[in-house]
């Protein structure tokens, strides 16, 4: 029983070294995206408004036409 624990940690401690540079780069990966989204957040939003006030006014015909 022992000698199972000891041999299952030793797995798990070599599978964690192999994939600790994958995480890193996928943590890398994730911030550069999150740093992306909270700079494009603004024009996003100024986009949704816009087409939601494009899509009331084709609902009102006749206004806010000179």
């Amino acid at each position: 029983m022992e000698r199972q624990k000891k041999r299952s940690t030793t797995r798990f401690k070599n599978y964690e070294a192999t994939l600790a540079p994958i995480f890193k780069k996928c943590c890398l990966k994730l911030k550069v995206f999150e740093d992306f989204l909270h700079q494009v957040n603004p024009e996003l939003k100024a986009i949704s408004r816009n087409l939601h006030n494009v899509e009331l006014a084709q609902k009102r015909p006749g206004q806010g036409k000179a």
